[in-house]
């Protein structure tokens, strides 16, 4: 709901906001601002006159925006905000701006800025001038900006280098997460500390590093780039290469300097040893698990570590070749991305131009024997003390481990992707067909494939379910119906029948030589590489999926991945199939009943719920759908002087848990009477009681008819003599039976509540449980076994979250299902109302209700039946929600205690009960709620429940102010009392 400060709240920039409020009339297209919009509105919000800008803007012709409200040009979601931004307009008199979507040209949205400013006209009456700007493509921009800082955010802070950004004072500001690991000091403690914590006063050279920061700002051209050693936290020294950028005002003054470090420690400590001496140089190089080696100007391998052979695949040092123009005619270099690197872009090159590299990806490729490996170059050039370049020295990491890794953990995703869009296939295609071209369209992209189809084993052979078109056109093949595809039911062999009769994956990246090989027609679109997986079901092989031509051919990679979704597109079909089924025999059992005139019915005995063929609205002479099924429909249709006889019927029968059979008339809209047979099987619970019926109508009027032509009036008259005398003696004994079938009924009731919520439980635990803890083991899994990025995990974490709280759900489902041993035990009442409140949470969310708990602390635990007391809270919960008829009331839980007593007040802000009603809200019955909604014995059973429990349940209320009604009850109970149940 929108308030009357919404439009200042809206955010609007500077140079709209100094915009001019108004416009001179008489040269509003003439102004400087004739893009801007001008136009006034008359005190009902009509337009009085306009500027050209506005009508270009609105879409419509200048001379028709007179007398047009303004409103109508409002998109109806800003409907309030414009309302409250006159409405505080004509309050204050002052201006006022807020942003609106308007309507444009041809049904187009534009946002806008709005300016209005309040003047009267010669009558003294209240006008309104307003100025409207399209800010529609100002606000795309700042939202792109928006998303590219954060974007750039993101890049900073998982940069794989120290990013530091400090104040002209040396006042560290920003700290990203490298620089924190690096360098050992938490971002929240070190930043608003000097930056000098990270250097020491001298370096190893003896060179004063004191004013080193202030030299930086003072002369920042001179430390575009600089090496300098570093101090950690732990008192280690560092040696690191920073990019420094300074960052001035206005005036060219510099106020923050951004400086990029990277760890260059490793190529000083090699630097220092060289100098050392060839003795240390060999010991360091000997002792590193990364490959490194020094180059001279000439391209000469000057040293070289034992890692250095291992890494270029030579079996020893005294294999290496020792120039690099031998080395160019064993490997191939190219980017990560694959695109060949010439050899002046080498690293070694590089590092004898200059450049000092860290992390640099290439792959490498032996010319003599295609082995293929990636590497992670760190470089930089070797210089003496004039600053000459002499040589070169090269670290590199083997990191193709690595990359597989990743690349699996990608494939994991995708594969993991895929399958929930075949399962949401699954739900939303109409037929087989639909499903098998969505599944292969997955299969394809998932392995990168060019064609493929998906075919089941039958007594003929191969059919297939989908198969791609890659050029079916040019083959000599043709189906039976004429059309250039495979015909289908091939026979087994070839490589498909390899994967058929062998019930194992295969995939050859040479097809034309694998010794299955059997060839193809004349015009078969030509497959080059071949990957097939088999489908099973139930351990047998019922089919096969097979995809040809990836770029590259395939690896076990993509057979993992297609193995991975067999299982899932066997599940997929199986149950589109059994879908396709039910809806045949629905459809079947439709026309067996429409041909016999017989009808189904279902009936639930605990929620009164019915449900109907369409055949069964007929015979009762109404439309199939008009209203929902429920006894009280029924009663309608009912001829009045069979509904007792017939109520009386069905009613023995529930409470004996036997069949309904039974003969009534109805009475249709058209004012035909129709005689009908019901005949009704009960489905009866674990103490014999009947919760449900299955049942059929049959229309017997012709039978009917026929009997009546057959008696005579004498016989009839007698019949009517006699029928009367057995319903008056029978009207009395149904009236005492009904007397107490419903005081059986008040005894069973609540273990019929029960019961009903002990199915519902039973049957989500049963739908949802196991295929729950499916998902949660596979999730758990993936957090414990892959390598996630921080989003991903937090997303992962998510899941898992929300996965456990649904299995909380199940849980107090399953607890309320537990039946009652009558016996009193101790009893945590928080804990119990927020198992309930767990229950009612969705439906307080869609009726926008606010819960509000007021717990009193250390509440002692009372003795009492746990699942009575539950029934209690839960008739009061319900009861509560159903009285906040309007969406955004609110419940408030307020518990106390005493020495003898603990207390539960539930209120509302419902409608409230009348006076006139408060006395009979107890009784059995009797309820202010619509039929359907409530039968009467809520209350009437808490009040029994409570009372058994030597308690009391209070009630104070009012009409449309809400109600409240509390619940006390003894800490230790009755000492000498059962509860009920017992």
């Amino acid at each position: 709901m929108a308030s009357t400060e919404t439009h200042k709240k809206k955010p609007v920039d500077s140079d709209l906001s100094s915009a001019p409020a108004t416009v001179d009339p008489h040269h509003a297209d003439h102004h400087p601002l004739a893009t801007v919009g001008w136009f006034t509105l008359d005190s009902h919000g009509r337009l009085v006159e306009a500027n050209r800008a506005t009508a270009h803007m609105l879409g419509l012709p200048l001379e028709t925006l007179p007398h047009r409200m303004f409103s109508a040009c409002i998109l109806p979601a800003d409907q309030e905000i414009h309302a409250a931004f006159h409405e505080q307009l004509l309050a204050s008199g002052q201006p006022q701006e807020c942003e609106l979507r308007l309507l444009g040209p041809q049904g187009s949205v534009f946002l806008a800025y709005c300016n209005g400013t309040l003047n009267a006209d010669q009558d003294g009456m209240p006008r309104v001038h307003m100025v409207l700007i399209d800010i529609t493509q100002r606000r795309k921009t700042e939202d792109a900006l928006q998303e590219s800082e954060e974007r750039y955010r993101q890049l900073v802070q998982n940069a794989n280098s120290a990013i530091i950004r400090w104040k002209e004072d040396g006042t560290i500001l920003f700290f990203n997460a490298f620089a924190e690991h690096f360098f050992g000091y938490p971002a929240a403690e070190i930043v608003g500390k000097p930056i000098n914590l990270l250097l020491p006063e001298q370096d190893f050279n003896g060179s004063d590093l004191s004013g080193l920061t202030e030299d930086i700002v003072r002369h920042p051209d001179r430390y575009l780039t600089n090496q300098n050693e570093n101090l950690c936290r732990d008192g280690r020294r560092v040696w690191v290469h920073w990019t420094n950028k300074a960052i001035c005002d206005d005036h060219g003054e510099v106020r923050e300097i951004l400086s990029v470090g990277n760890n260059i420690t490793p190529r000083k400590r090699m630097e220092e040893a060289l100098r050392a001496s060839q003795a240390t140089l060999e010991a360091a190089l000997a002792s590193m698990t990364d490959a490194v080696f020094i180059a001279d100007t000439d391209g000469r391998l000057v040293r070289f570590n034992d890692a250095f052979a291992v890494f270029h695949k030579f079996p020893d040092k005294n294999d290496c070749p020792r120039t690099l123009a031998e080395y160019l005619a064993v490997l191939e270099l190219s980017s990560a991305d694959g695109e060949p690197m010439p050899p002046e872009n080498w690293p070694v090159m590089r590092a004898l131009r200059g450049e000092a590299v860290s992390n640099a990806e290439y792959t490498l490729r032996r010319r003599d024997t295609t082995q293929t490996w990636m590497g992670s170059y760190s470089f930089g050039p070797i210089r003496d003390k004039r600053g000459t370049i002499i040589g070169a020295v090269v670290s590199v990491r083997d990191i193709s481990e690595q990359k597989r890794l990743e690349a699996d953990r990608q494939r994991q995703y995708s594969t993991l992707q895929g399958i929930n869009h075949l399962l949401a296939a699954t739900l939303n295609c109409q037929t087989e067909q639909e499903l098998g071209a969505i599944c292969l369209e997955i299969v394809q992209q998932l392995t990168a494939s060019d064609f493929g189809f998906i075919g089941e084993v039958n007594d003929r052979g191969l059919h297939d379910i989908a198969i791609s078109d890659p050029g079916w056109a040019a083959c000599s093949i043709a189906d039976n119906g004429n059309r250039h595809q495979p015909p289908g039911n091939f026979k087994l062999h070839g490589l498909y029948g390899r994967v058929l009769l062998d019930g194992q994956s295969l995939f050859t990246n040479d097809p034309a030589n694998h010794p299955d090989r059997i060839g193809f027609p004349p015009g078969h679109p030509p497959v080059e590489t071949f990957l097939g997986v088999p489908l099973r079901q139930n351990g047998k092989v019922i089919g096969m999926v097979g995809v040809a031509n990836r770029a590259n051919g395939y690896t076990q990679a993509e057979q993992e991945t297609l193995e991975a979704l067999a299982p899932v597109i066997v599940e997929a079909f199986m149950r589109k199939r059994a879908e396709v089924a039910l809806r045949a025999g629905e459809e079947r059992l439709r026309l067996a009943q429409e041909a016999a005139q017989a009808g189904s019915w279902e009936w639930d005995v605990l929620t009164g719920g019915m449900a109907w063929s369409e055949e069964l609205w007929h015979l009762y002479g109404l439309e199939p759908g008009s209203a929902e099924p429920s006894p009280a429909l029924w009663r309608q249709v009912v001829h009045p002087e069979d509904i007792q006889r017939v109520e009386r019927t069905i009613r023995h029968a529930v409470v004996g848990g036997g069949e309904i059979n039974t003969e009534w008339r109805v009475v249709t809209s058209s004012g035909d009477c129709r005689w009908l047979m019901s005949r009704g099987k009960p489905i009866l619970d674990d103490a014999g009681r009947a919760t449900r019926y299955l049942g059929i109508v049959i229309d017997i009027t012709s039978r009917k008819q026929a009997e009546i032509l057959r008696e005579n009036e004498v016989g009839l008259r007698m019949a009517q003599q006699q029928l009367q005398v057995a319903n008056e003696d029978l009207g009395r004994r149904v009236a005492q039976r009904t007397l107490e079938l419903e005081e059986t009924q008040k005894k069973f009731l609540h273990a019929e509540k029960l019961s009903a919520i002990g199915k519902l439980s039973a049957s989500i635990a049963h739908e949802f449980n196991n295929p729950l803890q499916g998902i949660l083991s596979v999730l758990k899994g993936l957090k414990k076994r892959a390598i996630l990025e921080a989003e991903d995990r937090e997303l992962l974490e998510a899941a898992i979250a929300e996965s456990d709280r649904i299995k909380e759900l199940i849980r107090g489902l399953q607890d309320f299902n537990r039946p009652s041993s009558g016996r009193k035990t101790l009893m945590d009442v928080h804990r119990s109302l927020n198992s309930l409140l767990l229950l009612h949470k969705s439906d307080f969310k869609e009726k926008r209700i606010v819960l509000q708990r007021n717990f009193a602390d250390n509440l002692p635990q009372i003795m009492a039946v746990p699942d009575q007391i539950k029934q209690v809270l839960l008739n009061l919960l319900t009861n509560a929600a159903d009285a906040c008829h309007h969406p955004g009331g609110m419940i408030t839980i307020t518990t106390w205690h005493d020495d003898q007593q603990v207390a539960i007040a539930i209120q509302d802000t419902g409608s409230g009960i009348g006076p006139e009603e408060l006395e009979l809200i107890f009784q059995p019955f009797y309820t202010s709620k619509p039929e359907v909604k409530g039968t009467g014995l809520g209350l009437s059973v808490s009040y029994g429940i409570v009372k058994h429990h030597g308690g009391e349940i209070l009630v104070d209320s009012a009409p449309g102010v809400g109600s409240t009604f509390t619940v006390r009850l003894p800490i230790n109970g009755p000492l000498e009392q059962s509860a009920i149940g017992d």
